[in-house]
């Protein structure tokens, strides 16, 4: 569900990056949001979204064919992917 939002927002120009790092000041961050202490809600990560600054599209990869295999640890796959699935912005 998390990445869902995440690539929601990121459709829409948005950045997005999931985090767990604020439960480790759990009780004060649901305090400060006003999560009821019913025992209804739990914080299991956070998402801050927001519009980045400067230019950014997609990240440069290496090809997936070289970092994914098939079957057993070095088994090379049999397609490619020679480009992104979409195009650059």
């Amino acid at each position: 569900m998390l990445w869902n939002l995440c690539l929601a927002a990121r459709a829409e120009g948005l950045g997005t990056t999931v985090t767990s790092l604020l439960k480790l000041q759990k009780q004060k961050v649901e305090d400060l949001l006003g999560v009821p202490g019913d025992g209804a809600w739990h914080m299991h990560g956070m998402i801050p979204i927001g519009y980045p600054e400067g230019r950014w599209g997609v990240p440069a990869r290496r090809p997936a064919e070289e970092a994914v295999f098939t079957e057993r640890w070095g088994e090379p796959v049999e397609w490619s992917v020679p480009e992104p699935l979409w195009p650059p912005e």
